[in-house]
Order: structure tokens, then sequence, then C-alpha cells
């Protein structure tokens, strides 16, 4: 088998495991991760498939065999351990083998502190939060949920007058989370810069589908980028599941 070729299954290999240690609400949070890096009509689908999800990173050339840096921050931000432990194992085996791996770093500040704010928001915050923006709070699972659909039309951004708002309506600690860093200063969002594609957002904000409501209709206007849909998916593993079998040699 050709170098490149068994680099590249093994670099598949290395994302259908990682995605095995995200379920449940972990799927929410690499949405919110991954959202100036993912068109949002796949963003928004009603069962994201998280490997999907990351073979159109590497079909982006967001990720590849020799940089997983993007994979490398969100695995620490979630502190999930067998993910961390496997992309560290991958990145070692890699860096033994073939070309050594970019130090680049992904993710925004604000979308970092967005997500560990959220982590600090509490399940009872969701009505208020929801009333705060006219929305009707038994219409949204989760926080998360509520959030990807404010992001998604512009109610919650990277500017200051909005970024202010957001961060008054939260509790003290995640106030305190979300504005660190950001209070002085309004940033474009990292999406803005580096996506080839956007996306047209309907005027009527209930046509949104796939946020975890039952009531929003599917009218998204897809962004320029085509779309691609893996059907692969797989369990999480158990914590115990070694990372240390990926070999290159």
């Amino acid at each position: 088998m050709p170098k490149t070729q068994r680099m590249e299954e093994k670099f598949r290999d290395f994302l259908v495991k990682l995605s095995g240690y995200f379920s449940g609400i972990r799927v929410r949070w690499l949405r919110c991760l991954l959202y100036d890096h993912i068109v949002l009509a796949e963003l928004s689908r009603s069962n994201i498939d998280l490997i999907g999800l990351f073979n159109k990173l590497a079909d982006q050339d967001e990720i590849s065999y020799n940089n997983v840096d993007l994979l490398s921050e969100i695995a620490e931000l979630t502190k999930e351990k067998p993910a961390i432990s496997h992309v560290n194992a991958y990145k070692k085996a890699i860096q033994r083998h073939y070309v050594p791996i970019t130090d680049r770093k992904e993710l925004t500040l604000y979308r970092k502190n967005l997500f560990k704010a959220l982590r600090a928001v509490k399940e009872d915050e969701l009505q208020s939060l929801a009333n705060s923006y006219q929305q009707d709070y038994s219409e949204f699972k989760n926080i998360w949920d509520l959030v990807f659909f404010l992001e998604t039309y512009k109610r919650l951004e990277d500017k200051q007058d909005k970024i202010k708002k957001f961060g008054d309506l939260l509790n003290p600690t995640a106030k305190d989370i979300f504005l660190n860093g950001l209070r002085t200063s309004s940033r474009k969002r990292k999406g803005e810069q580096s996506r080839a594609s956007s996306i047209s957002r309907p005027d009527d904000p209930d046509a949104l589908d796939g946020l975890g409501t039952s009531k929003r209709k599917d009218t998204f206007s897809k962004r320029k980028k085509g779309e691609q849909t893996a059907a692969r998916s797989s369990n999480r593993p158990d914590d115990s599941d070694s990372s240390d079998d990926i070999c290159f040699g």
C-alpha cells in the first residue's frame, strides 16, 4: 500500500474513534466549537453526525493527517480525557514517522469564552435567557440549542454590543468567563475571515430546524460551499480504551 494512502486511512480511522468519545450533550458542545468552521446547513441537522463533521473539516483542509491542532484544542477545551489521550497519541505517532504537525491555534477567544461560559450556565437559566431574546424557551432542549439559534440569526455575535448584552444576562460566574478579554474590543468572527462560503439567514426565525426544537421548518439557504453527508458514526468507546494502537510503520 502506498505511504500516502496508508497515512490517510490511519487518519480516517483516528477520526472515527475520536467521534466516539462525544455523545449526548457533547455533540452540542462540538457544534458550538465548530460553528466558525462548518456550514450551517450541516450544523443545523437534527441528527448531527460527528464523523461527518470531522470528514468535512478534512475535506476543507482545516485538519489533515499531519495537522490535527483544531481537534487537539477542542479536546483540551472539553476536558474529555479519553479524547485528549487519543489525539495526543496520534500526534506522537505522526511526529515519529511523518511530517511534523504544524503548531496553529484555530479557535477564536470569543469562541472559547462562549463555550466555557455555557458550561457554567445552569439548566434553570434557559427560560430567562430565552425570554430576554423574545423566544419561547420550551422550543429549546438546552442552552446550547438556544445559543445556536441566537448565533444563527445574529442576535449573538462577536460584536461589542451583543457580547455585553449576552454577558449581562448570564450568572456572575459565566459572565466573568465570557467577558474575559472581550470587554473593550469587538473582534470579527474567525469564520467571516476564513470561510470561503456564506449563508443567507431567513427573515423568519421560525424557519429554523435542527436546533433541538420541534416547530421550526427547514428553510435554510445553503452556503455556496457544497455539502457532503457522511453516514458513518460510532458509539462512544469505554474511557479505558487505549489509543496506543496507532501505528504508521
